[in-house]
């Protein structure tokens, strides 16, 4: 079943529509948790998860997870909440705390709401240490700042290669590191 762009479901378009810039919290949490639920599917094996305290202090996030039957991961997302804009100083500071939740050669999708605009990253976390936040790890992901109701399209589209595809090593595999584009653990 093709997915049209979650702004074409009016319950969502509702809830996308309300939402003003400044919200707080809980108005933020409802437009994301309405998005991220209308991609990511129990059906499908996803579980998208809220938390707002973690001992890590990152900050409030969307965590989305997808496994397999014998319960190994196969998919992963993450959507923090940002109060401060999106700069590449910010993404240096997200870097201790993605290491701490994010195993050792596992690829993930960073996602990073600074209201009403998302930023799609890629991030891979390597034993080498050469881990870093790629904006355009994908020729078909849009990076950059695409708002909530006037990039809908776009975001759609990054959502749906997000659901087929989990960021990978760049050039050849390095040496003891797993392809992780075959979504192995």
């Amino acid at each position: 079943m093709q997915l049209l762009p979650y702004i074409n479901k009016p319950i969502i378009k509702a809830v996308v529509s309300s939402f003003a810039q400044g919200d707080g919290l809980d108005k933020v949490q409802a437009v994301l948790s309405a998005i991220l639920n209308y991609y990511f599917l129990i059906a499908n094996s996803f579980l998208v998860s809220f938390s707002s305290e973690t001992p890590q202090k990152l900050p409030p996030y969307f965590n989305i997870r997808r496994q397999n039957q014998n319960g190994e991961l196969q998919h992963w997302a993450m959507l923090f909440i940002l109060d401060k804009v999106v700069t590449s100083a910010w993404t240096e500071e997200l870097y201790p705390m993605l290491q701490t939740v994010i195993p050792k050669d596992r690829g993930c999708w960073i996602i990073l709401w600074r209201g009403p605009k998302l930023h799609f990253f890629s991030y891979l976390n390597t034993a080498d240490k050469s881990n870093e936040l790629d904006k355009c790890v994908h020729d078909e992901v849009a990076s950059g700042s695409l708002h909530i109701r006037h990039d809908s399209t776009q975001i759609h589209r990054n959502f749906n290669l997000i659901l087929h595809t989990v960021p990978q090593l760049k050039g050849p595999v390095s040496k003891g590191a797993k392809d992780l584009s075959k979504g192995t653990a």
